[in-house]
């Protein structure tokens, strides 16, 4: 599968349907991502977390950071879980609107 930029997905949509150029429109691409995404098996989800978890942690960034946006994961998403309580137990301070 090609992967489109932001930009190359808004050019085919200003120039009509993408299946003119053989491209997939960005709901197709967005499909066949959740597809993909829904269909990695409990253990790749949980060890791809775990990696994301560990690069955001140990980034130097997240270590001086006052404010972090997170999003609370659902289905298939990275899991997010593990990283808000990490961020709890170093600094107690948390914002949900």
């Amino acid at each position: 599968m090609t992967l489109y930029t932001p930009g190359e997905l808004a050019t085919n949509r200003r120039c009509g349907s993408a299946s003119t150029h053989g491209k997939p429109t960005k709901t197709q691409l967005r499909k066949s991502y959740l597809e993909k995404r829904d269909g990695l098996n409990a253990i790749t989800r949980a060890r791809d977390s775990a990696i994301i978890r560990h690069r955001v942690v140990h980034h130097p960034e997240w270590r001086i950071a006052e404010t972090i946006l997170t999003y609370v994961s659902i289905r298939s998403e990275v899991e997010t879980l593990k990283l808000i309580q990490e961020r709890s137990r170093r600094k107690n301070a948390w914002s949900f609107q």
